[in-house]
């Protein structure tokens, strides 16, 4: 089955398919690697923190129904439109790869856009950058550890295979200690699941903290 590719909009629930998914995209993730000059050794590289995924593809955006999009294609522009919006309103997305573990809150860094063959089909190159959530401590004055706020690391999603016999109900009893449908419909929307009710034996589920549901 062909992989399908969706932008989702966490807090308005919209999901953007792409019309026709991408020949290739490309997911760059690595850490820093500090080189160290230890007298009479020489260069050492230190393993360092990790970097953030930067994800880009080229897309193609039709003006009309093709035997290679999906069946219903919207305008060219109105993906525009959106693509616009996200970045003027800095917007948070999550970048879904269907039957993948890839499941990732970004931004829309930039994109560009362009006409090649005069059928009016949009042809877009994007750039989306990976979201890290920085959580601050506050640090009171008037004790004796003076210094200033610093980043934590934030709670990070865990990732659960669905059995058989599983439902999304029964997942989030497990790990939110609530099965009711206010909190699997979140899950569902935070994983670009379509219907809650429909899972699979073998599908990865993205657990987050449930106040980022």
């Amino acid at each position: 089955m062909l992989r399908k590719i969706i932008l989702h909009v966490p807090h308005s629930g919209l999901d953007v398919l792409l019309p026709v998914t991408p020949n290739h995209y490309e997911i760059g993730h690595g850490q820093r690697i500090e080189l160290v000059n230890i007298h009479q050794l020489g260069d050492v590289s230190l393993a360092g923190t990790p970097t953030l995924c930067t994800v880009t593809m080229d897309l193609l955006l039709p003006c009309g129904p093709r035997t290679y999009s999906i069946p219903d294609p919207k305008e060219p522009e109105w993906y525009l439109w959106h693509l616009r919006q996200w970045v003027d309103e800095k917007t948070l997305l999550r970048f879904i790869v269907s039957d993948t573990y890839i499941n990732l809150p970004v931004w829309l860094e930039d994109f560009r856009t362009g006409e090649r063959d005069g059928t009016n089909d949009v042809y877009c190159t994007v750039t989306l950058r990976e979201y890290r959530d920085l959580s601050v401590r506050q640090t009171n004055p008037y004790t004796q550890n003076t210094t200033r706020a610093v980043e934590s690391p934030p709670a990070t999603a865990q990732q659960y295979v669905v059995q058989s016999g599983d439902c999304l109900s029964r997942i989030c009893r497990q790990f939110y200690g609530d099965g009711t449908a206010a909190v699997y419909n979140k899950l569902a929307a935070y994983n670009g699941i379509k219907n809650p009710h429909l899972i699979y034996p073998g599908q990865v589920v993205q657990l987050p903290p449930l106040a980022q549901l």
